[in-house]
């Protein structure tokens, strides 16, 4: 049996006829330059006036999509899940290759960085006491004087008694330990808040001179503009008219006066 090569024609004409029934031509649909496909109904014949110059994309279904899932035994899903098939959408790897395909820009970032002169949650700024008027700056001055001496406390005392009144230390020896306002007997102890305000008290001295309430007994060994009595006779003045006084009246030298008690320098002199 001789081998030859297989025929088309040789084929039974019944055979022939149906493999030339399931030839089909392939025809170029128009607008076959555009990268992307084009939708065509099978009922629809394409004409010049049926046709849309405007390719029209090709529904792309999700294959996540599935109502088989557990999770879409809700009636409503199914619909829905018909509804978002039926939108036309590009699939994603034919995306980048639309020239035309528009992609919606990304949000900028925010910035987190804020400017130096921002704060965030800034708590409202608290009412800084001031003395704006003579009347605030003497209650305050009052508030913070002995009752005994009627100045500026000076290592201030509180009592332990009920009525909690502070005076100078000074007075609370020369009043014999004994409350200024029940009069009984009683004990001190240190006020340090009271201490610290006293503390920062500017004094403000006829010579120009600024100075606290600690430093008040240095400065008027210094100033010379402080009142001073003679000792001798009731004769008072500063330093200068003081000075002229005792070297008149007395015929005392300043120095020497300042330097010994008053009594011995009367005894002497006697």
């Amino acid at each position: 049996m001789e081998d030859r090569a297989f025929n088309q024609e040789d084929l039974p004409d019944s055979t022939h006829e149906s493999s030339r029934a399931r030839t089909v031509p392939v025809m170029n649909p128009p607008f076959a330059h555009h990268p992307y496909r084009i939708h065509q109904p099978e009922s629809m014949e394409i004409t010049g006036a049926d046709s849309n110059d405007r390719a029209q994309p090709v529904p792309y279904l999700n294959p996540n999509l599935s109502l088989s899932n557990p999770r879409y035994e809700d009636p409503v899903l199914p619909e829905q899940i018909d509804r978002a098939q039926q939108i036309p959408s590009f699939p994603p790897h034919t995306v980048n290759a639309i020239p035309h395909a528009s992609r919606m820009p990304e949000p900028p970032k925010r910035n987190v960085q804020m400017s130096q002169n921002v704060s965030i949650n800034k708590a409202p700024a608290l009412i800084q006491p001031t003395f704006n008027t003579p009347k605030m700056h003497e209650d305050f001055i009052e508030s913070l004087t002995c009752l005994i001496c009627k100045d500026i406390f000076l290592d201030p005392v509180v009592s332990t008694c009920s009525c909690a009144i502070t005076i100078c230390r000074d007075c609370s020896v020369k009043n014999k330990s004994k409350c200024p306002t029940c009069r009984q007997r009683t004990t001190y102890q240190p006020n340090r808040v009271v201490k610290e305000l006293v503390g920062k008290i500017p004094y403000n001295c006829a010579c120009g001179t600024s100075y606290k309430r600690d430093d008040k007994e240095k400065h008027e060994k210094q100033c010379p503009q402080i009142i001073r009595n003679c000792g001798l006779c009731v004769f008072s003045g500063n330093r200068r008219q003081l000075e002229d006084h005792l070297y008149d009246k007395h015929y005392l030298n300043i120095f020497y006066y300042f330097a010994e008690p008053v009594q011995d320098r009367v005894v002497s002199r006697n």
